[in-house]
């Protein structure tokens, strides 16, 4: 598969489906920025946690398209959290991609539940309805100022033995935000998880 580490092509650069290790494969139509070895070891995350019990469903902060979504809401259940405002977008920083994500998601035949708004504010939203999930990815914004309040606001939802996928952690900003909110400890009294994905890696 060829994919390459560059952010104006990155979102159409796989060159073939992605086929997961649990659920239907993921066409080439649906653009988002994870390699396929992510998806795959996100899928089988989410399923494994599952098939072992660990109590919830899986949370995602930040969806973008969907990308990520086929892969987790394929073991659901799934939340989505998302303003689906694209900041990525050199042409239109401000272009709304719910419309894209509902028709990818209806391709995959998933309904995940949605949740449009600032994670800042859901989160804490989500913790005090005492919702749990086995596995978070958080994948929102990459500035300090939106990285840790994310990881922060993850913790209380998080089940015990569930698992906390930080994407992009080459950034430095994520990196920050990781060592502050002090998921570098790894002593949770939950006995909770920390994975990292970095692009590139897979």
């Amino acid at each position: 598969m060829n994919e390459e580490l560059d952010l104006l092509r990155w979102t159409n650069t796989r060159d073939d489906i992605v086929k997961l290790p649990y659920g239907r494969p993921i066409p080439t139509s649906i653009r988002g920025f994870m390699w396929a070895a992510e998806l795959i070891h996100l899928n089988k995350v989410a399923f494994e946690l599952k098939k072992e019990g660990v109590e919830g469903g899986c949370l995602e902060v930040g969806s973008y398209c969907g990308l990520s979504a086929c892969a987790l809401a394929q073991p659901g259940p799934l939340t989505c959290v998302d303003t689906f405002r694209d900041a990525y977008n050199p042409k239109d920083p401000h272009e709304y991609n719910r419309p894209e994500f509902e028709a990818n998601m209806k391709l995959m035949r998933l309904h995940p539940r949605v949740i449009e708004g600032d994670s800042r504010v859901v989160l804490p939203q989500l913790a005090e309805a005492k919702e749990k999930f086995r596995l978070i990815l958080v994948d929102g914004g990459h500035s300090y100022q939106e990285a840790y309040p994310d990881l922060v606001n993850s913790v209380p939802l998080l089940s015990p033995h569930g698992v906390v996928v930080v994407d992009d952690a080459n950034v430095m900003d994520v990196q920050k935000a990781v060592w502050d909110a002090g998921f570098h400890r790894l002593a949770w009294p939950t006995g909770g998880k920390l994975l990292f994905a970095m692009p590139g890696e897979g």
